[in-house]
């Protein structure tokens, strides 16, 4: 056997451990905090737009825009596009609901073609228009409680701050010229051999656009002769409802001489049409002119000056010269004289009574048979 210690270690003492602080109590608040307000939504268009748009009356330019909403509607939303009437839109109005409240919608923007000359340019604009039913129900297939949507009733707009319509600004350009037009700028007149209207002849006129306010053209025939011409009527009138209706105007002359009949220095045989013409008034042109009046600013003789007319006169003598006469005999149921004229004459067909004694120098001689 082995032999025992003699003595047993004592262990040593392990230390105790730092006991841990008491802790203090937190004093609650007195009152909970208000929590911050969430915002309601409210009603919002986005509107992709160019700051004007450019469009033509010839359709040659257009313009869009396009359309969404911000927030869900409670109902459908209706919106309308005007104008002053000079632009028309495609579509003229887009709708929206609940489900499709974001999908953007293209709206295209044209000049409408008129008649109205209204400059290179002009204004018009579009206008949108919103309108709403605002009716929503909780059982509707929505996912979420009828409050939770937003009203568009009386909505009008990014700037409806001010009570106006959103508006977009345009730009038309015009492709309308404001002119008078003429069919001829000649007609051609004759007179005959005693300077009296043979033929006559005319030409036609018209706006080359639609005026605002009537528009008169006031005639007025100058020239060397021009007051032998003449026109039928002295003015013609036209107004928005038949500007484009070409109006007549016949044109007359006669001989621009005291001396009647003319052409005193000969006649020049025409061999197209086997007459006669009269040298004494070759080559004489009178012009008719013409005078605007009306409050339409592009109707003036300032802006719109308008082409005169020429008239071209032609004496045309009949190849048969009239008889010419160098004595008369006058008679009664017993007597008969033959007179004879100092000079030939070719105007005949003058009927009369008359004294012998008031015109002839007579002696009575007595003759006894």
């Amino acid at each position: 056997p082995s032999p025992l210690p003699s003595s047993v270690p004592t262990p040593s003492p392990s230390p105790l451990p730092t006991p841990l602080p008491t802790p203090q109590p937190t004093a609650l608040p007195t009152t909970l905090p208000t929590p911050l307000p969430t915002a309601a939504p409210a009603a919002g268009v986005y509107v992709t737009t160019p700051s004007w748009h450019r469009v033509s009356e010839a359709g040659d330019r257009t313009s869009f825009f396009t359309i969404k909403l911000t927030t869900e509607p409670l109902g459908t939303v209706l919106v309308n596009f005007t104008s002053l009437g000079n632009t028309a839109m495609d579509p003229t109005w887009v709708e929206f609901d609940y489900a499709d409240f974001d999908t953007p919608r293209t709206v295209t923007v044209s000049g409408i073609d008129d008649s109205i000359d209204q400059g290179a340019w002009y204004l018009d604009h579009v206008d949108l228009n919103f309108t709403s039913t605002d009716e929503c129900e909780d059982s509707d297939s929505r996912d979420r409680p009828c409050g939770q949507y937003v009203a568009y009733d009386g909505f009008h707009g990014v700037n409806s701050a001010d009570g106006s319509k959103l508006r977009m600004l345009v730009n038309v350009t015009d492709d309308d010229t404001a002119g008078v037009a003429v069919t001829t700028t000649h007609v051609n007149t004759t007179i005959d051999n005693f300077g009296d209207a043979l033929g006559d002849d005319a030409y036609g006129i018209r706006l080359t656009s639609e005026p605002r306010y009537d528009v008169t053209l006031d005639l007025s025939t100058v020239g060397t002769y021009g007051r032998f011409s003449y026109t039928d009527v002295p003015s013609v009138t036209f107004t928005a409802d038949d500007w484009d209706t070409v109006q007549y105007v016949t044109v007359t002359s006669s001989a621009a001489t005291g001396a009647r009949p003319v052409c005193q220095a000969g006649l020049t045989q025409n061999v197209w049409n086997y007459k006669q013409a009269c040298d004494e008034l070759a080559g004489r042109v009178d012009i008719v002119s013409h005078s605007i009046a009306s409050s339409d600013p592009f109707y003036s003789d300032a802006t719109t000056p308008v082409s005169p007319v020429k008239i071209y006169s032609t004496v045309f003598y009949d190849p048969v010269l009239p008889p010419f006469f160098s004595t008369a005999k006058f008679t009664n149921l017993l007597n008969g004289m033959l007179v004879k004229f100092d000079r030939d004459t070719a105007e005949p067909g003058g009927a009369g009574s008359f004294e012998c004694v008031g015109v002839l120098n007579l002696t009575v001689t007595k003759r006894t048979l």
